[in-house]
């Protein structure tokens, strides 16, 4: 049974966001969501067997390849004031995302959640847009 997944897709449906791409097989949805300073691109993943959500949302700026290890400073000093998300950049291509990871034992999973992994990962993207912008543009 996958209730993780089951989990996501339901609390999708229900919610304001009518355009989803469901990938059953990989266990993911993606969609993109307008926050107030730019687009995003939402990824949640349901991993039944570790009972593990992850929400990943995509900063609409890729980091400049010589930008990286500025913004790794950056991202600590952010992530050191964040309680939940995490705030990574990929040094091969330069992605920016915020995670929210979430363990659903026993399967405590339930639409809050998802709307919680959805809402912490996008108002932390909003809440840095500015400094992430500065850290880019160098």
């Amino acid at each position: 049974m996958k209730k993780i997944y089951n989990t996501i897709i339901d609390s999708l449906q229900e919610s304001e966001i009518k355009h989803f791409v469901e990938d059953e097989e990989k266990n993911c949805v993606d969609f993109c969501i307008d926050g107030n300073k730019a687009t995003y691109h939402v990824h949640i993943y349901a991993d039944e067997e570790q009972e593990l959500l992850l929400c990943t949302t995509v900063f609409p700026i890729k980091v400049p390849m010589e930008k990286i290890p500025d913004m790794c400073v950056i991202l600590n000093r952010i992530n050191n004031n964040n309680l939940v998300t995490g705030l990574v950049v990929d040094p091969e291509d330069g992605l920016l995302q915020c995670r929210f990871p979430c363990t659903v034992d026993d399967g405590a999973i339930n639409k809050k959640i998802v709307a919680a992994a959805m809402c912490n990962t996008i108002n932390c993207l909003e809440m840095n847009y500015e400094e992430i912008i500065k850290g880019i543009a160098g």
